[in-house]
């Protein structure tokens, strides 16, 4: 995730060198962009391994693999954004026991500023809140050719966890027009946008809907990379 955090910056400052020498021919307007995005997020699970481990569970990986999308609405003549994004994280981990499958939604809401505001080039950074879902699913390996009824009457095979909190998102977005209407103004966007996250309320475990008491806290900090792929309207 470090390798990619230096990626991001290095191509963040070619995006400020071409931006520099860049001839705006449209005028500034308000952009209003619905994206698709696509990435890696990478959160440590110390807390809830340790707890998984304790109890010959799989434990999870610090990365996950992550889509999603949303909009975003810059103002042009002041340069501030206003983003709201959608993200699914998900990743299947197993021992000789069991499997473990985790998936998590978030949403965030965000501020920020354009540092550069060209017509083909946008550079900005944000910060927010965010709220996240957090599922987990335990399956227990059964023997093949096992029959129905001793599967239902031997001892449970799966077992699920949800959790939810809050958090604080800041970061980074960097964005390309590579093809431009010049009549209207509309544009297709490609870009990169790179952040951290950490937890700011406790994280909350339930069971279908009997709330579990001392669960583990999620662990403070999250980076995520992704790729995004938008359309002004």
């Amino acid at each position: 995730m470090k390798k990619s955090i230096s990626l991001f910056l290095l191509l963040v400052s070619n995006f400020v060198l071409f931006a520099q020498t860049e001839n705006d021919t449209l005028t500034k307007k308000n952009l209003f962009v619905m994206n698709f995005q696509i990435g890696m997020e990478s959160q440590k699970y110390d807390n809830l391994n340790k707890v998984f481990s304790d109890n010959g569970i799989a434990i999870l990986s610090e990365n996950s693999l992550s889509f999603g999308g949303g909009y975003y609405q810059l103002f042009g003549k002041s340069n501030i954004v206003n983003i709201y994004d959608f993200s699914i994280y998900q990743q299947t981990t197993s021992n000789q026991n069991n499997t473990t499958k985790l998936k998590g939604t978030g949403l965030d809401a965000m501020l920020g500023y354009a540092f550069v505001n060209k017509t083909k080039i946008q550079l900005m950074a944000y910060g927010g809140l965010g709220y996240t879902w957090l599922n987990t699913k335990i399956i227990a390996k059964t023997p093949n050719n096992t029959t129905v009824n001793n599967f239902l009457s031997g001892a449970a095979n799966q077992y699920v966890m949800a959790a939810d909190y809050y958090l604080a998102n800041f970061g980074g977005q960097a964005t390309y027009s590579p093809t431009i209407d010049k009549e209207t103004g509309d544009k297709l966007i490609i870009g990169i946008k790179s952040g951290y996250s950490m937890p700011v309320s406790e994280t909350k475990w339930k069971t279908e809907n009997t709330n579990l008491k001392d669960g583990p806290e999620i662990d403070a900090g999250k980076f995520y990379l992704r790729l995004i792929i938008g359309i002004t309207l």
